[in-house]
């Protein structure tokens, strides 16, 4: 597990930094390509791959992005990336979609894997307590945040609150190139693929801290050669 630090000048590095990021919501964020969860000719598939892999690099501007150097030597991800980052917000509650991607050289960005957390879910749980048979015990160690209505805070970031927010992204497997960067790439909407948090709208401000009382990081499971 290796762990890349949210730092200044909207980087990842390898130590943590000091200060934070605003970033006023786009609500024109749009992730599908036109859609990488339906293949809309065939009704009988979902979750289809699609035809190439997505290009976000025009998507990009629209996002809080933080990129690392360079990787000298290719570099294999494989697993479940965690992000654990510290926010607050403008607005009572908001929805956070990431994506993490390969840069090249010439800073095209494409989609590696993705993740999203209503904050309101913010709260972490025993998935382990579902569990008819309590003998068993779920693996991976996942951040479970459960879905019923008294586990929702609708004014999580009321009162300027700094939520910290944990979730994995789905499951990947993949070599990032010598000369290639990774990126983890921020929105607080992703309309039409997913319903508008109505707490948040155009002047809405969300704010990643990144210090050592707050240590936003996103955690890798790299492959050692």
């Amino acid at each position: 597990e290796t762990e890349y630090y949210f730092s200044e000048g909207i980087l990842l590095s390898l130590s943590p930094s000091t200060g934070s990021d605003d970033y006023t919501v786009d609500l024109t964020q749009d992730s599908s390509y036109p859609s990488r969860w339906y293949d809309y000719g065939v009704s009988r598939y979902v979750m289809a791959a699609p035809d190439e892999v997505p290009d976000r690099t025009e998507k990009d501007t629209q996002c809080l992005t933080y990129t690392t150097e360079a990787f000298a030597e290719d570099t294999e991800i494989t697993g479940y990336p965690i992000l654990s980052f510290y926010a607050s917000s403008t607005s009572d509650d908001a929805d956070f979609h990431i994506y993490l991607e390969d840069v090249d050289e010439n800073g095209k960005a494409v989609l590696v894997t993705e993740g999203l957390l209503r904050a309101g879910f913010a709260g972490t749980y025993d998935n382990d307590t579902m569990l008819v048979d309590k003998d068993i015990n779920v693996l991976p160690d996942l951040p479970w945040h459960g879905y019923e209505e008294g586990q929702y805070n609708a004014e999580v970031f009321a009162d300027g609150a700094i939520v910290p927010l944990t979730f994995e992204l789905y499951a990947t497997s993949w070599t990032f190139k010598a000369g290639h960067s990774l990126r983890v790439s921020i929105a607080c909407a992703d309309s039409p693929t997913f319903e508008q948090n109505a707490a948040v709208d155009e002047n809405t401000v969300i704010t990643i801290y990144h210090n050592e009382q707050y240590p936003s990081v996103i955690t890798l499971p790299v492959i050692p050669e």
